[in-house]
């Protein structure tokens, strides 16, 4: 089944970047207060009006972890996932049908729960 194998090839890049977190010796990431979980085509829409509701409403942008805001030009979006899903307070979950054929945002379901 090809969404099978895809979902074990993205689990097995997560468990392999969790693998060299342990071992790194590097700074540690930011801690965000909350996660925006989403698939591409809700960034414009949905989600990034919730963003920016979020930061009317007193968050301030360094709270809210949203992939094109948050993630620094050239960085490891996987490593920055995995720790963000691993420390975030909250994670906001958009689920639309979209979002469940799409192995990437499961997988971050998933790591939330």
């Amino acid at each position: 089944d090809k969404y099978r194998d895809q979902v074990l090839e993205a689990m097995k890049v997560l468990l392999d970047e969790a693998e060299k977190l342990r071992h790194s010796s590097e700074p540690p990431l930011r801690e965000y207060q909350i996660m925006l979980s989403h698939t591409g085509a809700q960034k414009r829409g949905y989600v990034g009006t919730l963003f920016l509701k979020l930061e009317e409403l007193g968050m301030s942008r360094e709270d809210i972890f949203l992939d094109d805001v948050s993630l620094p030009v050239g960085s490891d979006g996987v490593k920055w996932m995995l720790h963000t899903v691993a420390t975030c307070v909250v994670g906001h979950v958009t689920l639309t049908e979209d979002f469940l054929q799409a192995s990437w945002p499961l997988l971050e379901l998933w790591l939330l729960n």
